[in-house]
């Protein structure tokens, strides 16, 4: 009987532990929490030839973060990338050789996305808060401001490495669109 109380217990023990995400999870991402604003746009949506783009953020209506705009060049002398390329505040990421790498040429038929993305510590309530209070917009060659759809507020230790992070597109091998 002792012996069968002992199995028991180890079990339930075993499915407590195993069953418990904080023992996954990084002790750092707890408290800590992200979201995203991103832009699809249709693949071949650039043409050949100079583009620009330029982000603004605001809080609570005001616009406090206006970057410089970033000038790239469609070519078709220029690689299709593996995945989406990312139109950043600063510069037109890529996936090569397993890093994202910036560039300033794209081809014609490259996939594309605006992305921006944001995170705070503190609460779930406080970073909800925070996000609701944030916009972010995205003009591109003399064009009207095009509001940014942001994702939902997620956890941090949401963060899939196999997918570069929910936040990132999914880039490499198993890249879906």
């Amino acid at each position: 009987m002792t012996r069968f109380v002992f199995a028991v217990v180890l079990i339930a023990g075993s499915f407590q532990a195993t069953s418990s995400p904080a023992l996954a999870d990084p002790p750092d991402c707890h408290g800590h929490w992200f979201w995203s604003y991103n832009l699809e746009l249709p693949r071949g949506f650039w043409p050949e030839g100079w583009h620009r783009y330029q982000l603004r953020g605001a809080f609570n209506g005001a616009v406090v973060f206006t970057p410089e705009p970033v000038f790239f060049n469609v070519t078709p002398e220029a690689p299709t990338y593996q995945g989406q390329a990312q139109l950043r505040f600063y510069a037109v990421r890529v996936y090569v050789d397993g890093a994202a790498v910036q560039v300033s040429q794209l081809n014609p038929a490259q996939d594309t996305y605006v992305q921006v993305n944001d995170d705070v510590r503190g609460s779930k309530t406080d970073a909800d808060a925070y996000a609701a209070s944030e916009t972010f917009e995205v003009t591109w060659d003399d064009g009207a401001w095009t509001a940014m759809p942001r994702g939902p507020v997620l956890s941090v230790c949401a963060f899939d490495p196999v997918r570069l992070g929910v936040w990132e597109r999914q880039w490499g091998p198993r890249y879906q669109p």
